[in-house]
């Protein structure tokens, strides 16, 4: 057999680490273990920043320079100071937990180096799809509309079982031709990727529909629309990422440093914030 009979995407699990860094205070001090333990690779020994503060901007005062954010460019100004500052994830597993984690989370990556970038045969029932996007902030912060997203569930990719969300990137192409919508059943071949911890299937081919579900399907033009009228979160409720009109926005931005790339919740249904959207407090809704 080609790899374990069933895994969870441990790079995305819950309830492993907390974090009190400024860059996680929209997820309420959630930090995903692909964040902590691939991409930052920040424990158990932490990790040093810099955080910038302006007394002026502090004081409620105005900047002489016009920045609305205390950031590297005011090094220099007197009003200017630059704290280093340590911090480290905490694990909120106990020592038991911490090991069956670590078996889980091998599994997934011993499975995940032997497959991705291969073309694998898929099976999955679709349990949502939404509109993608992103925004280049280098390029006038304008959101870009890049297609469909899948979300699959119990997805066999070859012969095992992914218990955890898979995700299927479809084109405007795809969908025309396909439909694709909640409660379809698939079949297809499509070549397996990582993005920042998710697992995605991408260039889908000899894609069948085995049955299908109830509702409409997207279009192109109604994706379109959607980002017109949508609205962009700091925060990432649960629900919201439950709810049929939320969907991430990937945001890729130009710093001294290189790209920083990071999401936003956007709400298609131009929600001013969570709390005041009609569904908010309907838990059937989401």
């Amino acid at each position: 057999m080609d790899g374990p009979r069933s895994l969870v995407n441990a790079w995305k699990r819950r309830g492993v680490f907390a974090c009190t860094h400024d860059a996680h205070e929209d997820f309420e001090g959630s930090v995903s273990p692909h964040h902590v333990l691939r991409e930052k690779r920040c424990y158990p020994q932490g990790c040093l920043y810099f955080r910038w503060r302006c007394r002026r901007l502090e004081k409620g005062q105005p900047c002489k320079r016009k920045f609305t954010a205390a950031g590297r460019l005011c090094r220099g100004c007197r009003e200017y100071e630059e704290e280093k500052v340590h911090q480290q994830p905490r694990l909120l597993l106990t020592p038991g937990e911490w090991y069956a984690f670590r078996r889980e989370l091998e599994e997934l990556e011993d499975w995940f180096d032997r497959t991705a970038g291969r073309e694998v045969e898929v099976s999955a029932e679709v349990v949502a799809v939404k509109p993608s996007f992103v925004r280049e902030v280098d390029a006038g912060s304008r959101i870009r509309f890049r297609g469909f997203l899948a979300v699959l569930r119990d997805a066999y990719l070859g012969r095992t079982l992914l218990r955890s969300p898979v995700y299927l990137r479809a084109s405007r192409g795809v969908q025309e031709r396909h439909g694709l919508r909640a409660g379809d059943v698939l079949d297809f071949r499509a070549t397996v990727r990582e993005d920042r911890g998710r697992l995605v299937l991408d260039r889908p081919r000899a894609l069948e529909v085995l049955s299908r579900g109830p509702g409409e399907a997207w279009t192109f033009s109604a994706g379109l629309a959607a980002k017109h009228s949508a609205t962009a979160f700091r925060r990432q409720p649960e629900r919201c990422l439950l709810c049929p009109g939320g969907t991430l926005l990937d945001v890729h931005q130009e710093t001294r440093d290189g790209v920083r790339h990071y999401r936003r919740l956007l709400c298609l249904e131009g929600a001013p914030e969570p709390g005041v959207c009609a569904a908010w407090g309907d838990v059937s809704a989401v």
